[in-house]
This record gives C-alpha cells, sequence and structure tokens, in this order.
C-alpha cells in the first residue's frame, strides 16, 4: 500500500480527527469487552475462559495504545498476571 502524502493543513487537521474519532470508538470497544469478560467471568465462575480472552484482548490493543495502563488495571483489579495461563489462574487467583 501506497503512503498517503498529507500536503496541506487542511489534510492534516482531517486526518487528526480521524485519529480521535477513531480512537475512542477503539477505547470503547476495548472497555466493553473487559467488562464482558469480567462479567462472564463472574456469572460462569470459568476462569479458563477469562484468562484467555483476556490475554486475548490484550494482545489485540494497538501498541500505540494504552496497552501498559490497561495490562496495570487487570493485575491490580483482576488479580490476574498478564500471560498467566488458565491453570496458573485457577491456583493463584483470588476471585
Amino acid at each position: 500500500m501506497a503512503n498517503k502524502y498529507v500536503k496541506t493543513d487542511e489534510q492534516i487537521d482531517a486526518l487528526i480527527s480521524s485519529i480521535d474519532k477513531r480512537g475512542k470508538t477503539v477505547q470503547q470497544d476495548i472497555h466493553t469487552a473487559a467488562c464482558a469478560i469480567i462479567r462472564r467471568w463472574h456469572d460462569s465462575s470459568d476462569v479458563s475462559a477469562a484468562v484467555r480472552q483476556m490475554n486475548a484482548l490484550l494482545a489485540a490493543i494497538p501498541a500505540m495504545s494504552r496497552a501498559n495502563a490497561f495490562k496495570a488495571w487487570v493485575e491490580t483489579l483482576l488479580s490476574f498476571v498478564v500471560g498467566m495461563t488458565a491453570v496458573m489462574c485457577q491456583q493463584q487467583c483470588v476471585k
């Protein structure tokens, strides 16, 4: 894919506006997915699914996002250790 060269102030402003809108959408989607995982874990008591899904969500977060802050939130709030397997979590996690 060829790189689009942005040449005018208007194009730059439009690009920034587009990034802002898409960033907010992604942020909301991440929040919704995380809350759904937590709720499903609460309802089902299936920690293995929660660990698998949370690890997948963390892996899916774009590198330039607030991935580190989200990882810290997961570890603090859920007592998950990022990269922990479901078996490890079943042995160590407090629910």
